[in-house]
């Protein structure tokens, strides 16, 4: 069993079940945190990002357009509304003839329209649309050329024809196995040619880290530490990983804790795909220190494995 534990000083106070599988770009089992692991179910949500992405790097929207890998790397990033991305957003619509009212996103709290986590993602959607031709205005429609394209993409990678539903941005949440996200982050580790522009995304992943998210956060910490390595997580305690060595991983919080799942992803890292994985920013994650009101430190919260 996997887990996450929570300390109070010297006593267990919290316990986040986790799931969690490992497996090879043809999707063969190397290892799961429990029996029946790789076969649970979950919506990929923003780790379906850099697969989304593919199709237009392979058409090649960001050349036509005169963007660079950042600007491909923020389409797959959950950004914190910040100066730096949210400026990388606006320079894809700049280029498409797009302002920032054509990013139907909503308000996710961090002020809407490009500052939402989910605007880069958006902002290649639409630049995509301007660059084939298709309008910009029903984007988010289920049969819209682009959600088509995108939601193919993101089936191929994952070997699977996913359960689709609404995410809270608007784009389409994929519903698969662990076994099949496991699979497609294996393919976004070697730039799977199976899927255009995948090779792409993942360059510009590891290549700008600090992009797909924040320091301090597992996804990003994990590729600066390790350019063998590619991440995202996802909505719920998510957090899918490939390696240049043709193995995926990826961690489920049961409970949707966002607390743990950094804690979670290093772990999983550690045990399946770079054992020695190290750095001072993963060493914070798993396991992190417990604060208390005055910054004391009052307990951890850590990763255990129970074989």
């Amino acid at each position: 069993m996997f887990r996450v534990e929570v300390t109070r000083g010297s006593v267990v106070e919290s316990t986040h079940e986790v799931r969690a599988c490992a497996v090879d770009v043809s999707g063969v089992l190397v290892g799961e945190g429990s029996p029946g692991d790789a076969d649970w179910h979950m919506f990929m949500r923003s780790a379906a990002k850099p697969f989304q992405a593919a199709p237009a790097a392979s058409a090649g929207v960001i050349d036509t357009l005169g963007l660079d890998d950042r600007h491909l790397a923020v389409a797959c990033a959950s950004h914190d509304g910040s100066a730096a991305p949210v400026q990388l957003v606006r320079e894809i619509l700049d280029a498409a003839g797009l302002d920032e009212f054509a990013v139907r996103a909503g308000d996710d709290g961090q002020g809407g329209l490009i500052k939402h986590q989910c605007s880069g993602n958006h902002a290649l959607a639409l630049a995509y649309c301007v660059v084939m031709g298709w309008p910009t205005d029903s984007y988010l429609d289920r049969d819209h050329p682009v959600q088509q394209t995108m939601q193919a993409a993101v089936a191929l990678a994952v070997d699977a024809d996913p359960h689709l539903e609404a995410d809270n941005c608007g784009m389409t949440a994929h519903r698969v196995p662990l076994r099949n996200i496991a699979t497609a982050y294996a393919r976004l580790g070697v730039g799977w040619a199976g899927l255009p522009g995948l090779d792409a995304v993942a360059a510009a992943m590891r290549a700008n880290p600090y992009v797909i998210r924040q320091a301090g956060q597992a996804d990003a910490e994990l590729m600066a530490a390790d350019p063998s390595l590619v991440a995202k997580h996802g909505a719920e305690g998510a957090i899918g990983i490939g390696s240049s060595a043709g193995l995926g991983v990826v961690v489920r919080v049961v409970d949707g804790a966002p607390r743990a799942w950094g804690a979670a992803g290093v772990a999983a890292a550690r045990r399946w795909l770079v054992p020695d994985l190290a750095g001072a920013a993963l060493d914070r994650l798993e396991p992190a220190v417990v604060l208390d009101g005055a910054h004391r430190p009052i307990g951890e919260l850590r990763a255990v494995w129970s074989d």
